[in-house]
């Protein structure tokens, strides 16, 4: 398994941004938001107990402490990870507190030929594998 390592500026307190691939991460916590853009090839997310496969142009989002388990699904899956602790998330959104979020995917839409769909936006929030189809959810009524 190749891995990058993680740099930390202290221009950027609070902030991690690094590459990573793997194979299988064990099950494992943080206490930052973690949020992650799949690059090359699929991966099998498990958290809270349901398994999803995600696909390169993909991104993830998980809560602080929220644990959560990783294998690739085929090949090696390379991804950009951003990490942000909760004190930077909490000075632009102070209500993050009150936030969790529950195995959030952000997935490219696509029509039945796999063409991207021009309405709304480039993607398609969904909670544990089910779609929200209401955009007004996320500021862009």
């Amino acid at each position: 398994m190749n891995e990058f390592e993680v740099i930390r500026y202290p221009q950027m307190n609070g902030l991690n941004i690094f590459f990573d691939t793997v194979d299988y991460r064990t099950p494992h916590v943080h206490p930052d938001w973690e949020l992650i853009l799949l690059l090359e090839n699929a991966l099998s997310v498990t958290c809270n107990q349901n398994t999803y496969r995600v696909e390169p142009g993909e991104i993830l989002l998980f809560s602080p402490n929220q644990p959560h388990e990783f294998h690739r699904a085929g090949e090696s899956c390379t991804f950009l990870c951003l990490q942000i602790s909760p004190q930077v998330v909490a000075q632009v959104f102070p209500a993050v507190e009150r936030l969790t979020v529950d195995g959030l995917f952000l997935r490219r839409r696509r029509t039945m030929t796999g063409q991207k769909k021009r309405s709304c936006s480039l993607w398609e929030p969904t909670f544990a594998g089910i779609p929200v189809t209401s955009c007004t959810a996320w500021g862009r009524g």
